[in-house]
């Protein structure tokens, strides 16, 4: 007998489309950047990606900023070098072509010093900025915490999607010795072994998305009471910053140190964009960590190169992030699939060179070298930077 549905039958279904968001707009954003200067040097400190509007989101550059000059959260952004025109905290978000970030409204303080990496920036013990510190009790008291998890808390944080879900490393494990100086105080109370392993270190993404995350395109931040994501290193015309950018994650259950974890991964990440002002051939005051004390000192282009290349060549000596966790199955089963040890290190998974064939690339270099040729602005080597380039 004949179906009275057309699609009863159906085998074959038309290709997806091109990825989107549903809310958002297809237009494609300026290729402008929005050029934060130090106004010490009046060269470019970070450059930005208009995502938001035509702008980026103000709060999110301006702790941004903080972070880089010993985790000050008073500074503001002005118009003119010297201070002139400060812009409101009221202006959500930065929409103009160039601003000078200031930490204070003394003259005195133009040339501040700036902290060069992550590993030299120390982690500001009960001092997160207002907008970060009530993180986890702004989740547990937001409407959706009353609902249960949708597809349960395996799923990918962002997409929800189920399958090729992993766990990914907030602070990864090359950081280590970071992690144990700056946040070991706040993992004193865990049994496991390696603290770094410690959940409020996890988070769950889709394969493809926890690769960009371990090559810090993105991070996530609070906005308006809601932890989103933020494409801090993307192209603005790129897949990733359009489907993604500005998207609020699905709950991540509340967890104490949620806010502090989240915090030193934004950190992380800012340093990425750091890069390029360490990078000019000219001296630079720098804030470094030595000894276990915190000095300034005046560095050549040649130290300060040095330390962008640190940052460049995070996460490539060993995995940057678990491989995966067995997913919850009968009691006293693991998961098909799932044997040996649940976290590896890319180095074990790659294959000693045989019969003059080199060993594999880690997954975790592929993706930073994909993130570098792709996705990083070159920066002309010269004392002062051109304010009106467009990438």
């Amino acid at each position: 007998m004949a179906s009275g549905h057309a699609d009863d039958d159906r085998v074959v279904w038309s290709r997806y489309p091109q990825p989107s968001h549903p809310e958002k707009s297809q237009s494609l954003p300026s290729k402008e950047r929005i050029l934060i200067l130090h106004p010490g040097y009046d060269r470019i400190l970070l450059l930005l990606p208009r995502l938001d509007a035509g702008g980026f989101h103000h709060e999110t550059i301006r702790i941004a900023c903080g972070i880089l000059v010993n985790n000050s959260w008073d500074g503001f952004f002005s118009l003119g070098r010297r201070g002139e025109d400060p812009v409101p905290l009221t202006e959500k978000i930065l929409k103009g072509g160039k601003y000078y970030f200031q930490t204070s409204r003394s003259l005195d303080d133009l040339n501040y010093a700036i902290t060069p990496n992550f590993g030299h920036w120390r982690f500001p013990y009960q001092n997160l900025p207002p907008s970060w510190h009530d993180i986890s009790s702004d989740l547990s008291s937001s409407e959706q915490s009353s609902q249960p998890y949708p597809f349960g808390s395996d799923s990918c944080r962002i997409t929800l999607f189920e399958d090729g879900v992993e766990d990914a490393y907030l602070i990864p494990r090359a950081e280590r010795h970071w992690f144990n100086s700056n946040l070991g105080l706040y993992t004193n109370t865990t049994t496991r072994a390696d603290k770094l392993q410690h959940p409020d270190n996890m988070i769950r993404l889709r394969s493809d998305i926890h690769k960009i995350f371990d090559a810090k395109v993105f991070t996530i931040v609070p906005i308006e009471g809601r932890l989103v994501v933020s494409c801090l290193n993307a192209m603005p015309r790129s897949q990733t910053a359009q489907i993604y950018h500005g998207v609020e994650i699905h709950q991540i259950e509340n967890r104490d140190l949620l806010g502090e974890f989240l915090f030193a991964r934004f950190a992380y990440t800012i340093f990425e964009l750091l890069r390029g002002f360490l990078e000019v051939n000219a001296e630079v005051k720098l804030r470094l960590w030595i000894d276990n004390k915190i000095t300034e000192e005046i560095c050549d282009s040649e130290r300060s190169s040095q330390f962008a290349r640190t940052t460049a060549s995070q996460g490539k000596s060993c995995s940057a992030s678990p491989r995966k966790r067995p997913r919850p199955g009968p009691a006293g089963t693991g998961s098909a699939g799932d044997s040996g040890d649940m976290y590896s290190d890319d180095e074990d998974d790659s294959e000693e060179e045989v019969r003059g064939r080199k060993r594999r690339r880690s997954a975790s270099s592929e993706s930073k070298d994909w993130f570098e040729e792709r996705w990083m602005p070159s920066f002309p080597h010269s004392p002062h930077m051109e304010v009106t380039v467009q990438y």
